[in-house]
């Protein structure tokens, strides 16, 4: 039975090559696909400028029509954004980063100055945001988690991985000036007064499209659970987020040409890449919104406009490129302890200080769902068959005298999930998707009982089939695959990184996978265990399909 469980992993393990193989080529032709992609945009942007009027305009892209999106009820000036971003900035220049050799020479911004061309349509202004902008922010992103302490002080759990999607939804791009080269964010604006006002003036108009664009991106974010976001314009960036109410949006405009003051010892903040990676870092270590702040989201309404269309009501002599709005001012950052903001050589003058406390986590009593103890597979394996608790389990005081009945369990669970959704809920996701489901950490706070459960948007079928499979193989539940609780179908989605979560399965939690633990020292040890896992699945006339060493 040996030589067949290893000749079963060898092929498994061939199929998997191959597959990262077709992966691989996909990856490659994808890169090739967006490299043509760019390409042509710009070419397109260079043709498009000789036809362009003198005046500024707004062009119909693939990804910049708010139309029937969900808007806000009241956009709101950021009043704390420059204080959140010196917070990143102080953490970063105390930590080995600020020495590091990540941000690029003289000579290669001086390449990428030569590369761009001037911007004249969206497509043209995403290739310049992208080589700009984006690409740099990923590299330094990436600097920072090489230093493991670094991570911690930032509070940047797990890894982060970057995506390019082109789909409808895209990113927004906007333009910024209008209307007399004022700006159209100036104080509050409640939408709910101006979408469906009559008055033409330039200033009511300029606010109109200010709130049709700042729609578009909050629109985009609140389906993908996005607490902040960005609007940029190649001139100036709008920063934007949503609070603990998602009818609200808070915004606030950096226009790095006017930010950056030789004589300002911060100037280097203030630059349209350190801005932009300073608010990635912050929303990296933000906690996602709880599902109540789902819930609330269901209130708000959809506006049915075109923003060109309110671009062409201004009057073309009052969208003059290249105007600056008079009113803007850079605003200050706050002095501290430690302004201005150490650099490199201000930190080698500077003596070392140890960390500072915190209060707040010290007064922290309840314990959340991410610090909580997994259950034992023999301790769920009891609540399946109705059997004893089990001692080992470092939740069993919570399991009360003996076990829920499994059905019971599994009632109590879906009304948890459909009333639990609170910030501070028992339900937390673990970041690990699949093809088809995600990974949340769950808890029937009522007893105690932590364990994993596995979500699917829909085609429950699959859910339904990885259940049956685990009913088929139930001798071998909590020795070679994970003890199965039972799947419920939800009472109320469950909504995470753009996803709706209509189903469960829940399962004990099997560690984390193989592949973090293998070394060259203990790869036999962990392949014959593995074998043995298999061989416990053959016996059951079950094919994994999808394992390997």
């Amino acid at each position: 039975m040996d030589e067949i469980a290893e000749e079963k992993i060898a092929e498994e393990k061939q199929r998997l090559l191959e597959a990262l193989r077709r992966l691989d080529e996909e990856d490659r032709r994808l890169d090739e696909a967006r490299r043509q992609r760019e390409e042509a945009e710009t070419r397109a942007a260079q043709a498009e400028r000789a036809v362009l009027p003198t005046t500024l305009t707004g062009t119909r892209g693939d990804t910049t029509r708010p139309t029937g999106r969900l808007y806000p009820k009241r956009i709101i000036p950021w009043e704390g954004f420059a204080t959140r971003q010196r917070t990143i900035w102080e953490k970063l220049s105390n930590s080995s980063f600020s020495s590091s050799r990540v941000f690029p020479s003289p000579h290669q911004l001086d390449y990428v100055r030569s590369m761009l061309a001037p911007v004249g349509c969206e497509a043209s202004l995403r290739h310049v945001a992208r080589s700009v902008v984006q690409d740099a922010v990923k590299k330094l992103v990436r600097e920072v988690y090489h230093d493991p302490a670094l991570q911690v002080q930032l509070n940047l759990r797990g890894i982060v991985t970057f995506e390019s999607q082109f789909i409808e939804e895209g990113p927004v791009r906007c333009v910024y000036q209008q209307a007399d080269g004022q700006n159209g964010l100036t104080g509050e604006i409640l939408p709910d007064d101006i979408i469906n006002c009559d008055d033409e003036s330039v200033e009511y108009l300029s606010k109109r499209l200010m709130a049709a664009v700042v729609t578009q991106c909050f629109s985009y974010m609140i389906r993908h659970g996005l607490q902040d976001g960005y609007i940029f314009t190649g001139e100036a960036v709008i920063f934007l987020h949503i609070p603990e109410d998602p009818t609200t949006v808070y915004y606030h405009i950096c226009i790095p040409s006017l930010d950056v003051s030789e004589d300002d010892d911060d100037r280097l903040y203030r630059t349209a890449l350190a801005q932009v990676f300073a608010f990635t870092l912050h929303a990296l270590a933000t906690d996602p919104p709880p599902q109540a702040w789902f819930d609330a989201t269901a209130g708000l309404k959809t506006w049915a406009v075109e923003y060109v269309d309110i671009l062409k009501k201004i009057p073309k002599t009052k969208r003059k490129p290249g105007q600056l709005p008079s009113s803007y001012k850079t605003e200050k950052w706050e002095e501290s302890a430690c302004a201005p903001i150490p650099t490199p050589a201000r930190c080698a003058q500077a003596a070392e200080t140890g960390p500072r406390h915190n209060d707040a986590l010290d007064a922290e009593s309840q314990v959340s769902i991410k610090e909580r103890p997994f259950c034992t597979h023999k301790c769920l394996l009891g609540l399946l068959y109705g059997s004893t608790l089990d001692p080992a389990c470092p939740n069993m005081a919570s399991h009360r005298k003996e076990h829920l009945p499994q059905d019971q369990f599994l009632h109590l669970i879906r009304t948890q999930l459909a009333t639990d959704r609170g910030s501070d809920a028992d339900c937390y996701p673990l970041y690990l998707k699949g093809s088809r489901g995600a990974l949340f950490k769950v808890r029937l706070s009522s007893h105690g009982y932590t364990l994993i459960a596995k979500g699917m948007e829909s085609h429950q079928e699959h859910l339904n089939h990885e259940r049956n499979m685990y009913t088929h193989a139930l001798k071998v539940q909590g020795a070679c695959i994970p003890v199965c609780v039972g799947k419920t179908s939800l009472l109320r989605p469950y909504y995470h990184s753009g996803g709706k979560y209509m189903h469960m399965l829940f399962l004990s939690w099997a560690g984390k996978p193989l592949f973090k633990y293998i070394s060259p020292d203990n790869r036999s040890f962990y392949k014959r265990k593995a074998a043995r896992a298999l061989q416990g699945l053959h016996q059951q006339n079950v094919i994994h399909g999808d394992a390997a060493l």
